[in-house]
């Protein structure tokens, strides 16, 4: 009598441990969601490689990630954590970080999730690499065929930079009539201010 008492016990437990760890499995999974970086900017300089931290994310594991950036490069790449590393191969400029993530629950798209900013070892001047922006893109008649000159982009850096940045169409976009500038272009005009806006 005892061993069947025992034995009916453990095919009690046994039964019980089936249902449970069968519930568990039902459980669906959870999309990835909430991914942030704690620094959503990464500065380096020109021939620096440089790394994120492990992003926060939710859902259910594992995760595989596949990047893209804007610009294009190739010089950016993400690990099996999530952490995105820029290499030394990584040209001046301003790089838009957009992730794709993969897990049991399908797959999820987040952009613009971190920025990398490459600053050029030399320093830009308006020489070199302002004014070849403002030749095609600004001086011209109707709009300002000043800027071939230092002093008047100088004066006005700050106010260009905000046209600039808006978006196609709305009040007071710049350039008028002509596709937007890039975000390398942008950066650049952002590091000649960082850099003093030194003319040559």
């Amino acid at each position: 009598m005892k061993k069947l008492v025992t034995y009916g016990s453990w095919l009690t437990i046994s039964g019980l441990l089936l249902i449970a760890s069968c519930q568990r499995k039902s459980e669906p999974a959870l999309f990835a969601s909430d991914l942030t970086y704690a620094q959503p900017t990464l500065e380096t300089a020109e021939g620096t490689a440089i790394k994120s931290s492990r992003p926060g994310l939710t859902g259910t594991a594992p995760f595989t990630f596949a990047l893209t950036s804007r610009p294009a490069t190739t010089a950016l790449s993400v690990d099996t954590d999530g952490v995105i590393s820029a290499s030394e191969k990584l040209a001046p400029g301003t790089y838009q970080v957009s992730l794709t993530v993969t897990n049991p629950a399908g797959t999820q798209s987040f952009d613009n999730v971190l920025a990398v900013l490459v600053n050029s070892k030399s320093g830009v001047t308006f020489v070199k690499d302002v004014l070849p922006i403002t030749r095609v893109n600004c001086s011209f008649a109707g709009c300002h065929p000043n800027f071939l000159k230092y002093q008047e982009v100088a004066g006005t850096i700050t106010k260009m930079l905000d046209r600039v940045q808006r978006a196609k169409g709305s009040s007071g976009f710049m350039p008028r009539e002509r596709d937007a500038l890039t975000t390398t272009q942008i950066g650049t005009l952002k590091q000649w201010v960082a850099d003093g806006m030194k003319e040559r």
